[in-house]
């Protein structure tokens, strides 16, 4: 399974400990046209890399993983989003994915959607 997959499922399955985040709306890779909402937060998971840190017996003993989380608000989201990104932060840390990069909330030129980057690193 690929670590976005893990990612994605390991999400959906905690969707109740996510505030304001519907299992729905967790998605892998890209976000199609039709899935695309004007009224909830969306959850992009994208794989960044994967590096082998350990080697014995001609067999790898450890891989870094490391995945990125966009999440996408709309423009006029009224929510708390610290609040939704410390819940999904919390979920994912309780699984040994810990957050490496907050990159901030920003607004996209094309879509003018609220959209904050979160890094996350894994020792598999």
């Amino acid at each position: 399974m690929t670590a976005t997959a893990t990612v994605v499922a390991l999400l959906k399955n905690n969707s109740d400990q996510l505030t304001n985040i519907a299992a729905t709306n967790i998605h892998a890779y890209s976000i199609s046209t039709a899935d695309w909402t004007d009224d909830a937060p969306l959850v992009l998971v994208t794989e960044i890399s994967r590096s082998v840190s350990l080697y014995g017996n001609d067999n790898v003993g450890r891989e870094l993983e490391e995945i990125q989380i966009q999440l996408y608000y709309p423009a006029n989201y009224t929510g708390d989003m610290d609040t939704i990104e410390k819940a999904l932060i919390t979920v994912l840390r309780a699984n040994k994915y810990y957050c490496s990069s907050n990159a901030g909330h920003v607004m996209t030129p094309d879509t003018k959607n609220i959209l904050n980057t979160l890094k996350f690193k894994h020792t598999k």
